[in-house]
């Protein structure tokens, strides 16, 4: 579609609703954590352990930052603990990585019923780091009150809330402390051995929404009463996916909406759909244009989301860890300062010449 404006000039408009391949990361990963500072994606830890049924966890605390604007990668400080599946959050402009998992080792599960034989199990960590990328440096904080993995956290009012399964914690970064808050509806059982059965936590308009196989609806919690409640129904079966990621759009640059990106079971394809709590409505968006892919991370820059690394499976236990870096434009996104936009500008400076030009005659008459 073309659109002239007077002297300004055209300017073919791409519709939104689309993926562009980036630069990938330097080292494929997956369970990494990823967050947003200044503009800037900074990809954290992970695991590289790929091959068929991988035993060894393989964990990293590789630290690469990703200029959006300049499509490239640069290495930063390494997180003291390597780990994988951990929570990760920013506050005022520092980035908190908590828990997650810190190697494998030989031996048994505990289900709560007795023991269950398995070749290996994970080790997890409540170790709590703190990265400030504008000094490039780390320092430790005081430690989750559970070790664990497949921790999700977010920040609602100065806070960041910590979902630990059916657990949430909340921790206050001025006094360096921790506060457990009313559980969220997730049955115990419901999340396999290990913790195994992960899920998305997403903040938007100061609550927090979390989705994952253990539920049909989405989960709300709200802070202001310390309350969990069931939500909107998720047009995709838990049975139906392996996991899912997430991120949230503002309403700065496009409307305001929870994306999810789901790892369908016995489908090559993402599903993509996205979730708007006020009019308690979902639209389907462009699925993710790389198969097969799971336990990437998103970020959200500017109204676009980021899916990084990950992983790939073939459905018979062969992963294959990845690097990449794909870009989603998400239906309504509008461009800062369009060429269109001025067409209002130009209509009213118009209208007015020709009412200053008409009271001048009138004068002159």
């Amino acid at each position: 579609m073309m659109i002239c404006v007077h002297n300004v000039e055209a300017e073919t408009v791409v519709e939104p609703n689309f993926w562009e391949t980036l630069t990938p990361m330097q080292e494929a990963r997956s369970h990494l954590g990823v967050a947003v500072v200044n503009e800037k994606i900074y990809a954290i830890g992970g695991t590289t352990s790929g091959g068929l049924f991988p035993t060894s966890s393989n964990d990293v605390g590789t630290n690469e930052m990703y200029d959006p604007a300049t499509d490239t990668w640069t290495q930063k400080t390494p997180m003291p603990t390597p780990r994988s599946k951990f929570a990760i959050a920013v506050y005022q402009n520092k980035i908190y990585c908590i828990g997650g998992q810190v190697g494998t080792k030989k031996g048994k599960y505990d289900i709560g019923n007795g023991f269950i034989e398995m070749g290996y199990v994970f080790i997890n960590s409540a170790v709590n780091e703190v990265y400030d990328p504008a000094t490039d440096t780390w320092e430790t904080k005081a430690s989750a009150p559970e070790e664990g993995m497949f921790m999700q956290a977010a920040v609602i009012n100065d806070k960041i809330y910590m979902i630990d399964g059916p657990i949430t914690e909340v921790y206050d970064t001025e006094n360096d402390s921790w506060t457990t808050k009313a559980s969220a509806p997730i049955p115990a059982e419901d999340l396999g051995p290990n913790g195994s059965n992960d899920y998305a936590l997403i903040s938007l308009n100061d609550k927090l929404y979390v989705v994952g196989k253990f539920s049909d609806q989405i989960l709300e919690y709200d802070p202001l009463t310390d309350s969990w409640n069931q939500g909107a129904t998720i047009p995709i079966p838990g049975d139906d996916y392996w996991n899912v990621e997430g991120g949230a759009t503002t309403g700065k640059m496009a409307p305001k909406r929870l994306h999810l990106l789901f790892a369908l079971r016995g489908i090559p394809e993402t599903g993509s759909k996205a979730y708007n709590p006020e009019d308690n409505d979902w639209i389907t968006c462009k699925p993710l244009p790389t198969t097969n892919r799971s336990h990437f991370c998103v970020a959200v820059v500017e109204d676009k989301l980021y899916a990084i690394g990950g992983d790939s499976s073939d459905g018979l236990g062969h992963h294959n860890s990845s690097a990449l870096n794909q870009r989603y434009t998400p239906i309504g996104y509008i461009p800062e300062f369009p060429s269109w936009a001025v067409l209002p500008g130009f209509l009213i400076l118009g209208l007015i010449g020709l009412l200053y030009k008409t009271k001048l005659t009138v004068i002159k008459a």
